[in-house]
């Protein structure tokens, strides 16, 4: 039987990290203990390195016998790490840096007013990088190439935008929290503060809206694309019954308990 690797990070028993090997039992391969702080991921790369990132803003690259490069340069807890053409991509609170495969670094690339949600490697070396309203398009010179306010567009106006760069929408959607997507029916519903717009999935035409009292932290479609589920930051869960609420707006809603 194949058996395949698996990173395990430590966060509570201690500043650690551990490789294993899972197929019928887990079984340990190695761990590491260099940290300062908590470790907030670690990826597997190939001739057994591992490259790790954490609160002590640092990142780390191992071997089997041990630690081999320590990246410093980080003011604050490094939140997360992309691979692009062989460059490292890291941010922190709202800062982005990128270093080479030397590991050397630029200076501090300040790239959101707001807390950095995520940050995407696209082909041609460029970057995007969003928080919780705009949205930023990078190469790797630190060049601004474009920005974005995504939270007074609609789904088309972004498809439009994305495609003006060459950005895969389908893609873009399955890598995007705030997108649910039901494949059986072509529909996807994207949550943006306390409102939701229904949309098609390969056009991001918009085909219905509905605003709630409270902002949307979850919402998940159900039955196959027929019923979307939302659950609101003020406690209440909203049913929304797709073809009745995008021809009536009228959808069934209850308060959770």
């Amino acid at each position: 039987m194949a058996r395949l690797s698996c990173i395990m990070v430590g966060y509570f028993r201690g500043l650690m990290i551990e490789l294993y090997d899972y197929g019928i039992q887990m079984e340990m391969k190695k761990r590491w203990l260099n940290h300062d702080d908590a470790v907030n991921g670690a990826l597997e790369l190939p001739n057994d390195q591992l490259l790790s990132w954490s609160d002590d803003g640092t990142l780390r690259l191992w071997t089997a016998h041990g630690i081999k490069i320590s990246l410093s340069g980080h003011e604050k807890s490094v939140e997360g790490l992309q691979i692009l053409d062989g460059y490292l991509i890291s941010w922190d609170y709202n800062i982005l840096r990128i270093w080479s495969a030397e590991g050397r670094g630029t200076d501090p690339l300040p790239a959101h007013e707001g807390e950095i949600k995520g940050v995407w490697a696209l082909s041609d070396k460029m970057l995007l990088s969003w928080d919780y309203s705009t949205m930023r398009l990078w190469d790797v010179n630190r060049n601004l190439n474009d920005t974005l306010i995504y939270n007074t567009v609609t789904p088309n106006d972004l498809r439009m935008w994305l495609d003006k760069h060459n950005i895969n929408w389908q893609a873009f959607i399955q890598n995007w929290e705030w997108y649910a997507l039901a494949p059986e029916r072509g529909l996807l519903a994207w949550r943006n503060g306390n409102a939701l717009w229904l949309c098609r999935a390969e056009t991001g035409e918009q085909l219905a809206t509905f605003h709630t009292e409270s902002e949307i932290k979850v919402a998940r479609f159900l039955q196959g694309g027929e019923v979307i589920a939302l659950g609101c930051a003020n406690g209440q869960v909203i049913f929304l019954k797709v073809q009745a609420w995008a021809l009536t707006s009228s959808p069934a809603s209850a308060t959770a308990s």
